[in-house]
């Protein structure tokens, strides 16, 4: 098999770190007692905007993060990667590829160095925010992500992907019909007949 997965809001928490940064850039906390780590704090796509940030603010947020020399390096796991790793091995016999829309210095060394330290040895990271296309021209058999734009590309540009939407507080509130929506990455394995060890 051909598998396609998404790191940001799959395995790695991307938002827990860009809000430490925000907070960090701008000076101010707008989450009051809603803090993260905790995600249910991140219930739109647009979390910045919602807790009145300004266009500026997030402008700047992303700046220090294009500068930043180990930003997705440095971010925490999310419980997708626990669910990985523990299919190692029935991934052996698999190609996997971590397709992912990052921005910022050495964003593919980073990503891969992340993996690495996670035992995922020599991982194929492609950087990318065209993932419909990548998908039909890997020809992959499955691919998982927490975007639904990112789902829906893979749907109309690669249909004999089977795209997965992982479910998440930042995308409950708009769930297209016929969508499949896995509620964790190990339903996602389970589905795909991957089961763990």
């Amino acid at each position: 098999m051909r598998i396609g997965l998404d790191l940001d809001g799959c395995l790695a928490d991307w938002n827990t770190a860009f809000a430490d940064l925000i907070i960090g850039v701008t000076g101010v906390n707008r989450f009051g007692d809603y803090l993260p780590p905790d995600q249910e704090a991140f219930h739109t796509w647009h979390w910045p905007t919602a807790y009145g940030y300004s266009v500026q603010q997030i402008e700047n947020a992303w700046k220090a993060v294009k500068q930043h020399p180990d930003f997705w390096y440095r971010l925490a796991p999310l419980p997708g990667m626990t669910a990985l790793t523990r299919r190692l091995d029935q991934l052996e016999d698999h190609d996997v590829y971590f397709i992912t829309n990052r921005m910022g210095r050495d964003v593919k060394r980073q990503s891969e160095d992340w993996l690495t330290t996670r035992e995922i040895y020599n991982p194929t990271v492609l950087i990318t925010p065209h993932k419909g296309s990548v998908a039909a021209a890997l020809d992959l058999d499955c691919y998982l992500d927490d975007y639904i734009g990112n789902v829906a590309s893979v749907k109309d540009l690669s249909p004999c992907t089977r795209g997965y939407l992982l479910s998440a507080p930042w995308n409950r509130k708009q769930r297209p019909l016929g969508m499949r929506v896995v509620p964790d990455v190990e339903t996602f394995f389970d589905l795909e007949g991957l089961n763990g060890r």
